[in-house]
């Protein structure tokens, strides 16, 4: 990753760098010690597939009404942020930016997290674009509009409904079902954000990707990952959000990683994603 540089413009911190061209407001450290943080996202919990299915089915039914890509988003966020981030505001979230923590809005953090996935996916050379466990698909429409040929594939009825409702080519996708990665198509590039985090264990994943490799250019993941933050960790653990992804990568001698870039964005600064890029050999 490039170093940061500084400077200020109109109040905004300019400290962007190549790979992320990002302007965010400035001078917002935060305490990240555990009495700091919403004890909300402390909370243990146990998750299956079930309960995913539960969570999401109730969060993309809320965006039926969408009259565009942007009301998608921001109405599974208001549906239920005060659930997730009972102290906090709409436009007072605590974001972390490549090891940074600001206070800022939601528009904001919303243009932050689409400007580093697609920056990151743009640079990459396939014929199709495949983001597993897509949602409603508002990543594969911005991607669309930039000329990338697009495809998904996502678990949830509702959220393939607004999918469809945008014209994206989105099919019906159980990360378990081996089968179901069948819809990886030639020459393609395999992304997730936040989706294998849903996983308590990645081998289905990596797994169902390992029997499509052929057709698979590389892989980027978006997702939180295992650091040398022990606030973060403690809190993948008691959420039991996925805690081997890179792990099962690193061990593999078909899989090669091709960059790492870790406290990349988050909304919460224990919920913190990390870039992870990957190919089979």
């Amino acid at each position: 990753m490039a170093d940061s540089t500084d400077g200020r413009e109109n109040g905004l911190d300019l400290r962007g760098t190549n790979d992320y061209p990002i302007h965010f407001p400035a001078d917002s450290q935060l305490n990240l010690s555990p009495s700091a943080t919403n004890d909300a996202f402390m909370s243990p919990t146990k998750r299956t597939k079930q309960s995913v299915i539960d969570e999401y089915t109730n969060k993309w039914q809320s965006t039926h009404s969408a009259k565009s890509i942007e009301d998608t988003l921001d109405l599974a966020f208001y549906h239920n942020i005060k659930s997730k981030l009972s102290k906090v505001e709409s436009d007072d979230l605590d974001v972390t930016f490549l090891g940074t923590t600001l206070k800022t809005n939601w528009q904001i953090f919303k243009s932050m997290k689409k400007n580093i996935l697609l920056y990151t996916l743009e640079q990459l050379k396939a014929d199709h674009f495949c983001e597993l466990g897509c949602g409603p698909g508002y990543l594969l429409y911005y991607l669309k509009e930039i000329g990338k040929i697009v495809y998904g594939g996502e678990l949830i009825p509702d959220a393939i409904k607004v999918a469809k409702k945008f014209d994206l080519d989105v099919s019906k996708f159980d990360f378990y079902e081996l089968s179901d990665y069948e819809i990886i198509k030639n020459n393609s590039v395999i992304f997730t954000a936040q989706a294998i985090e849903q996983l308590p264990d990645a081998t289905p994943f990596l797994s169902g990707l390992r029997l499509q490799k052929d057709k698979i250019s590389s892989v980027v993941n978006f997702e939180p990952l295992i650091t040398d933050n022990t606030h973060q960790n403690e809190y993948l653990k008691k959420n039991d959000y996925n805690t081997n992804l890179f792990e099962l990568l690193n061990s593999a001698d078909d899989v090669e990683i091709l960059s790492r870039s870790d406290s990349v964005l988050g909304i919460h600064p224990l919920n913190v994603v990390s870039k992870l890029h990957w190919k089979f050999k």
